[in-house]
């Protein structure tokens, strides 16, 4: 016998097999990939490369039988009813079957170390985007200029927490890699598990306040993260709420075999070089100005724009907060974007706070109805620049720019209506008490 159970433990009960049968196919089905695009995922990625995206998904696989008819309500959790459907149908098939079993003491500990690896996994992905603040990271200057009902819940959400300060965010990421760390040790799994529940409620409440995206998976790994605290629970109240002198586990596995000692340890010690090859990659994720542009803006450029002057066809347009052509004013960003506040409609990106697994890096310009964002590409011998929407992948704009001086920036050429256009932009001086501090004495003349 490759491992001896040490028991203690009485014959289970009718119901108490049923209900374990129903959740060993369940949380299996949840847990262990069983879709083949997975292990395609797996074979096609490119270890060697700078980004962590790819490894990242890894981390956040969840099964999928059909697609929800919709990202809310009880629609969203389609898949996890087809998968308990499946689950019932097992286990009454399994009851038929086995009629001798008296207790499931193996098959309920070998699904403990299964959920407790594929929770490890799961936080541990989550937990390094924040631990390095890439996942909310702080506001861009366009995010200062925006007004709060201008942003999409699950903007506010992300920016209140990227500004948290005492590294907040860091700490919650920290936390959750402790969790995740004690999950991998039997003797630590409980103290694991409970550390991620406090954590992931919080997470799971958030998501459905702020309509962030992410309910389903949160809820996901809680509902993992619960079943595993489910074994010591009794014994947990008992012991704190009854001040009860409390027997402990009687069921320990020991394991008598070499090469099963042999694969436990490869076991743990692969998960741990993952996520240290997956640390090492999102780290670079901080140089890689993840999840903002890489390319850099035009040189000295960066900051806020008062539109002093705004002419069409050489008729002046005075400034108003109505006209829905003229420009109120514009952000340039350290890399190659730049943000518009107009009276005209932005359209809305939906993308929410999950990590984008293309090129593409939208998320300065997700959930924020009160600026047009546009990449641009400057010829700084010809000073021509080009912008490209990013609301809007179809609209495309071309100046010719001259900058007199350090504060100001004249564009000049034609709109998406071809006619004639001349802005004159004014950088302004201006000072945040984000980036002052609290604690630092300002001066409001």
């Amino acid at each position: 016998m490759a491992i001896d159970f040490m028991k203690t433990t009485q014959a289970w009960k009718g119901y108490e097999k049923i209900l374990f049968r129903t959740a060993l196919i369940y949380f299996f089905i949840q847990a262990f990939p069983l879709d083949w695009k997975y292990y395609k995922t797996v074979v096609s990625i490119n270890w060697l490369a700078p980004h962590f995206q790819e490894l990242f998904r890894l981390t956040t696989y969840m099964p999928s039988f059909i697609s929800p008819g919709s990202i809310w309500g009880i629609e969203s959790f389609v898949n996890w009813l087809v998968i308990l459907i499946i689950a019932i149908a097992g286990s009454a098939v399994w009851s038929i079957a086995d009629k001798k079993s008296t207790d499931y003491n193996q098959l309920y500990y070998w699904l403990r170390v299964l959920l407790r690896y594929r929770l490890a996994v799961g936080i541990i992905g989550y937990g390094v985007l924040k631990l390095f603040k890439l996942q909310l990271p702080e506001p861009t200057l366009s995010d200062l200029h925006t007004s709060y009902g201008d942003y999409l819940p699950w903007k506010i959400y992300a920016l209140s927490t990227g500004i948290g300060s005492a590294f907040y965010e860091q700490s919650i990421g920290l936390i959750e890699i402790i969790g995740a760390v004690l999950l991998l040790f039997r003797r630590t799994a409980t103290i694991g598990a409970s550390v991620i529940i406090f954590v992931l409620t919080n997470i799971v409440i958030a998501n459905f306040a702020y309509e962030i995206g992410e309910h389903v998976y949160s809820a996901y790994l809680l509902s993992i993260a619960l079943f595993l605290l489910a074994y010591d629970l009794p014994r947990l109240y008992s012991v704190f709420v009854k001040r009860q002198l409390t027997r402990a586990a009687g069921f320990k596995p020991v394991i008598v075999q070499n090469w099963l000692r042999t694969f436990r340890i490869v076991l743990k010690s692969s998960v741990a070089l993952f996520f240290l090859f997956y640390g090492v990659k999102t780290y670079a994720g901080l140089a890689d100005n993840w999840p903002f542009p890489t390319e850099a803006g035009l040189s000295n450029a960066y900051g806020f724009y008062n539109v002093s002057e705004f002419r069409i066809n050489n008729r002046e347009i005075p400034y108003s907060l109505t006209d829905s052509l003229r420009w109120n004013n514009v952000v340039f960003e350290k890399w190659n974007t730049i943000s518009i506040r107009t009276n005209r409609s932005a359209k809305i990106d939906f993308s929410g706070t999950t990590v984008d697994y293309a090129l593409e890096r939208n998320y300065e310009s997700a959930g924020n109805a009160g600026r047009h964002f546009y990449a641009y590409q400057a010829d700084t011998v010809s000073k021509q620049i080009e912008l490209f929407g990013k609301n809007d992948k179809t609209e495309k704009l071309h100046f010719h720019y001259a900058r007199p001086d350090v504060s100001t920036i004249i564009l000049s050429g034609t709109d998406a209506d071809k006619d004639s256009v001349r802005i004159v932009l004014t950088k302004v001086d201006k000072k945040y008490l984000l980036k002052e501090g609290r604690r630092k004495p300002i001066k409001i003349n």
